[in-house]
């Protein structure tokens, strides 16, 4: 298995958009984008060939060769409740949650088994119920936090985990 992961959200900050000569557009166009972009990404890194005539985006049998060696998963950044977290019911395999209480992650982990029960998607129990921390974030928060103060970044992982693997939980749902 790989180590690839394709992280991707609708943009917040209007800098790096400047930066690299993209419109910021609105809230509701960077969500529009990020939609169509989902549409069309996820089925490319299934080694299919999407057609989309979008609002913003147009493919017709797109290719992504050479396919990837096995299945990449997808982290969709942020955490509203509304248009993120159903994004992420629908086509993450992971998402970041941004929130500063223990209770706060529960709260949005729970709107986000609300999302997945609406389109359908199962969820599975123990990356839903869990907060989990991936190797890479333990280790920037031994280096960057060594008093440990939690900063109220957090991540959901709500796919299997690599063989040998285990995340450590960090806070449990309700």
């Amino acid at each position: 298995s790989g180590r690839a992961q394709l992280g991707i959200g609708a943009g917040w900050f209007d800098v790096e958009h400047d930066a690299l000569g993209f419109e910021f557009g609105t809230f509701t166009d960077r969500f529009e984008k990020l939609e169509e972009a989902l549409q069309i990404i996820l089925p490319m890194l299934r080694d299919e060939r999407p057609t989309l005539a979008g609002k913003h985006y147009s493919v017709k049998d797109a290719v992504n060769q050479p396919a990837p060696v096995g299945r990449i998963p997808v982290m969709i950044g942020g955490s509203g409740e509304r248009k993120t977290l159903r994004l992420v019911a629908q086509y993450g395999d992971a998402c970041n949650l941004f929130a500063a209480t223990a209770p706060d992650v529960a709260h949005k982990l729970d709107v986000l088994r609300r999302h997945c029960d609406d389109v359908g998607r199962e969820h599975e129990t123990r990356h839903l119920g869990d907060r989990h921390l991936d190797r890479g974030e333990r280790r920037a928060r031994r280096e960057h936090d060594p008093a440990g103060v939690f900063d109220g970044h957090h991540a959901w992982n709500g796919t299997r985990d690599p063989p040998g693997r285990r995340p450590d939980p960090v806070v449990g749902s309700n």
